[in-house]
């Protein structure tokens, strides 16, 4: 694995469900439409949830690439 892809971080399928479920119930949404921004970021896996959420998912890799460049 490359240094970036340690860094970087992975989140797997299952846990980002879990996250969009748990906004949409948040936010009274009976459907949940998630468009993954292609953004080359370190610190999250950003996207949005139908069209109106902005969500920023972080593993525990990006938390520590966070705090180490904090």
């Amino acid at each position: 694995m490359s240094f970036r892809g340690l860094v970087r971080g992975r989140i797997d399928w299952p846990r980002l469900e879990e996250t969009v479920r748990a906004v949409a119930a948040r936010y009274d949404e009976s459907a949940a439409r998630v468009d993954f921004l292609n953004a080359d970021n370190w610190l999250s896996t950003p996207c949005v949830l139908n069209e109106r959420w902005f969500v920023k998912p972080i593993s525990p890799q990006n938390a520590l690439v966070h705090a180490l460049i904090t």
